[in-house]
């Protein structure tokens, strides 16, 4: 199984965090705020650099992948169920996430190693937090998903039980007969 739908949306979204993190670079003043957005754009490079490689994505992919992020509001039932199971399926069965989650893994340990035995400012630190976060950006679409299929199936549950005590309910007249 190939995820496309949900490896477009993250490649979408790493694409818009990262425009907006070069469009906040430049006008930014804090050096603490200027570190970390640099670690966010070179943890969005790593990033996609892993899912090109394990997934064999092409730079066509890359560029057509659109530049509209996915309005879950917006999004129909059968939609939002095919990105969740695509997400499933990639948590639970897919070796390329595997590796894209191993390279993640092995780039923190790398940071953590550099930060405690080479970095000598603090800056350092901010540009490896950032490059983290950036790193683990999937993780909010995931949950984001995930909260919109439970709040959708909530609802649904809430309209059954509202129409089911609709239908139960006597009007006032042939009760009291």
């Amino acid at each position: 199984m190939n995820a496309p739908a949900t490896l477009n949306e993250i490649v979408i979204r790493i694409n818009q965090l990262s425009r907006e993190a070069k469009n906040q670079l430049e006008v930014e003043e804090s050096g603490r705020k200027v570190a970390e957005l640099q670690g966010n754009i070179a943890g969005y490079r790593k990033f996609l650099n892993f899912l090109c490689a394990e997934f064999h994505l092409t730079q066509q992919f890359i560029e057509e992948s659109g530049d509209k992020e996915l309005n879950l509001a917006e999004t129909s039932d059968t939609q939002l169920d095919i990105y969740s199971s695509e997400i499933h399926w990639l948590q639970n069965d897919s070796h390329e996430w595997k590796e894209v989650l191993a390279r993640i893994q092995e780039t923190d340990d790398g940071l953590k190693d550099w930060l405690l035995y080479k970095a000598t400012k603090s800056r350092d630190l901010d540009v490896a937090q950032g490059t983290h976060q950036a790193m683990i950006m999937y993780d909010k679409f995931f949950e984001a998903i995930f909260s919109e299929v439970e709040r959708r199936k909530k609802k649904a549950e809430e309209e059954r039980d509202k129409e089911r005590d609709e239908g139960m309910q006597l009007p006032f007249n042939e009760a009291a007969s």
